[in-house]
């Protein structure tokens, strides 16, 4: 019997084995530098073959940590920065500024306000103002702002029950109070008279405004 033909099978099956460590070497390399169809695809890597894919499973597990429904959780570091790229919001939910004071803002107007006094008998022009209370934000007492109607006031007579008013106090600290009460008084009335309702306790703003025909009021409280 001749060993040739031996060796030779020898020979192929050694070159077999070569070219298939070859292209299973190849499935996984360059099946890492396929191009991401989607690039929040997770896991974000795309191997070629289910030995390529098993090398890819067990990067993202050992790179990221997961919680008990397998989720992908955000490492302190990575919450940070996404933090810092997340621009910051510009105002409240109502458009307000992040930045202001001496400030009422409700339905889109930001109406700015002058520090006034029990005995002012109208509010200034261009400007709402303090009749009762400072406007700060912080002191848990109410504060009753008045202002003309037409004029910087004009948009009172369209507050409803659970819109917002955000009012900006002299320091700048702000607070974003919830309509809850609103009525229509005849112009001059005694305010002792209604004080309990018009200038209700606690954290709490009201805006007066006049109706338009100088015969009523409209008072609108918020908490």
């Amino acid at each position: 019997m001749s060993i040739r033909p031996l060796f030779a099978s020898r020979k192929t099956t050694r070159a077999s084995a070569l070219v298939l460590a070859v292209c299973l070497g190849l499935s996984v390399l360059p099946g890492a530098a396929a191009p991401q169809e989607d690039a929040s695809e997770v896991p974000p890597f795309r191997f070629t073959g289910r030995f390529g894919q098993g090398v890819c499973d067990t990067l993202w597990v050992w790179a990221h940590h997961l919680d008990e429904a397998n989720q992908d959780v955000l490492t302190e570091q990575a919450l940070q920065a996404a933090r810092q790229a997340e621009p910051a919001p510009a105002g409240d939910d109502d458009g307000t500024p992040d930045s202001a004071s001496s400030l009422i803002c409700f339905l889109g107007e930001e109406v700015p306000y002058r520090q006034g006094e029990p005995a002012d008998i109208t509010a200034p022009d261009g400007y709402a103002s303090t009749w009762v209370g400072t406007g700060c934000v912080s002191d848990n007492a109410n504060t009753y702002f008045i202002g003309h109607n037409p004029g910087v006031f004009e948009r009172v007579m369209d507050l409803e029950i659970g819109d917002k008013v955000t009012v900006f106090d002299d320091d700048g600290d702000s607070r974003t109070y919830y309509v809850f009460d609103a009525l229509f008084l005849p112009n001059g009335s005694n305010y002792f008279v209604y004080e309990s309702r018009i200038a209700p306790t606690g954290e709490t703003i009201t805006l007066q405004t006049c109706t338009g025909d100088n015969q009523q009021v409209r008072c609108v409280m918020a908490r």
